[in-house]
């Protein structure tokens, strides 16, 4: 799977106003993803919202290319932004 076929996939996720960015990691993909979906969402309900989501869309060996989807909210991502 390339990076694109991912992102077209991801963009398929019911939340509003995605951000989609990858961190690079060869033959893996990291995901960081973001949502004004996600403001009032903690992080477990997130994380099953969006492997729900994944389960559902991408076979198995697409799920395996994934090694993590980190998930914010834009203004979660802001701050993480303004601390580095």
């Amino acid at each position: 799977m390339t990076r694109e076929t991912l992102e077209e996939k991801l963009r398929g996720m019911p939340f509003r106003e995605p951000t989609i960015e990858f961190e690079d990691h060869p033959g893996r993909f990291v995901v960081i993803l973001s949502s004004p979906d996600f403001e009032q969402m903690d992080e477990a309900e997130r994380q099953i919202q969006v492997w729900s989501y994944l389960l559902d869309n991408l076979d198995a060996a697409e799920r395996r290319a994934i090694e993590f989807v980190f998930i914010f909210s834009p203004q979660e991502r802001r701050n993480l932004d303004a601390a580095e």
